[in-house]
């Protein structure tokens, strides 16, 4: 079978030096018209006199977040069913209607690991514990001039822990524990609300997501699935430039 090989497609060189040639002459031709303009009036003539490069004032946004997640893997959810979630995140603007932001979460629950072995019962009891981290993308959709639907993308690294009681009948009272970092992606739509000159905001957000992956510790493993749906409620507070 032949071997098919990608061909590169280049710029070719005598072309590319030529660019590099003609952009270092532009970059460093002088302004004809500021060249032979006298300066201004009150003006220096020293350029290591000029005012020194103005910086406008960086825009960020802080969100306090609250929610619930639907796990929607059968075993999870027949396991935990759920969890509350809470999250802090800082936005930044990266276009009018457009703005990337960074996450912290904690997630935790209690749950029952023998929910589909009638045979088992005891009150011992499963425990999830989360640390979500996540960032992504999000675009501004104006309803209204307070009123907007948000819509976008996220990645997200989960740290977990799960303790499960022991399934050795010699060790009963030994629970097992695993841990990890699974990664994941998503989808975000929501509406949020400005007020006070667009400086504060509260918000509805809906998150879907996929993430699974293998947990291990101490020589036990376990795949963990933590897709699930999330519903959020958030605040949010512009610092260092004002409203949008």
């Amino acid at each position: 079978m032949p071997i098919i090989r990608a061909r590169r497609l280049g710029i070719p060189a005598g072309l590319l030096s030529a660019a590099v040639v003609l952009f270092i002459m532009f970059s460093a031709w002088p302004d004809a018209a500021s060249a032979g303009s006298p300066p201004e009036i009150g003006a220096s003539a020293d350029p290591a006199e000029s005012p020194p490069l103005a910086i406008g004032p960086v825009r960020a946004e802080i969100q306090l977040g609250a929610g619930w997640m639907s796990l929607l893997e059968d075993d999870m959810d027949g396991t935990y069913g759920g969890l509350p979630l809470l999250e802090a995140r800082i936005a930044f603007p990266v276009g009018p209607r457009d703005q990337l932001f960074l996450g912290l979460g904690y997630g935790w629950t209690d749950g029952d690991p023998y929910f589909d072995r009638v045979a088992f019962s005891d009150d011992r009891s499963a425990r999830l514990r989360l640390v979500p981290v996540r960032a992504g993308y999000l675009h501004e959709f104006p309803i209204r001039e307070s009123w907007s639907l948000n819509a976008g993308v996220l990645l997200e690294m989960v740290w977990s822990r799960e303790t499960l009681p022991s399934y050795l009948a010699e060790f009963p009272d030994d629970p097992v524990t695993v841990s990890g970092w699974n990664n994941g992606i998503g989808a975000v739509i929501g509406s949020q609300w400005r007020f006070d000159g667009g400086t504060r905001a509260v918000g509805l957000e809906i998150d879907l997501t996929g993430n699974s992956g293998p947990n291990s510790s101490d020589g036990e493993s376990r795949d963990l699935n933590l897709s699930g749906l999330l519903m959020r409620f958030c605040g949010s507070l512009h610092i260092g430039g004002g409203g949008s």
